[in-house]
């Protein structure tokens, strides 16, 4: 396991796998996250993603969880006219209230 100084300041998976976000293990230093998937996502990550959220939430930690309606697996920067062509413009609002970027 790493040193606790050396664990981010945030994480930001988007349309996460369970397993590859948590280990075994919350870190005990407060980490916020930011989740973001979609309703129709191919690989059934939504409840992978409520999962992660409901552990940091409890662990309290700060949590922030989006789970858009629209955009399916990947959709990263793909303009598909869905509300998920928005996540990277309230991603970046959630690092600027925290004093992540300016």
């Amino acid at each position: 396991s790493a040193p606790e100084q050396w664990k981010p300041n945030f994480v930001a998976p988007i349309y996460l796998y369970n397993n590859a976000v948590l280990g075994n293990t919350m870190p005990a230093k407060e980490v916020p996250i930011f989740i973001g998937v979609a309703s129709d996502d191919q690989l059934k990550f939504v409840p992978h993603s409520i999962a992660v959220y409901e552990k940091w939430f409890q662990e309290g930690h700060d949590a922030e969880l989006h789970i858009f309606e629209k955009g399916g697996h990947g959709f990263g920067m793909n303009q598909q006219k869905t509300s998920s062509d928005f996540w990277t413009a309230t991603f970046e609002n959630w690092l600027k209230i925290r004093d992540l970027i300016n």
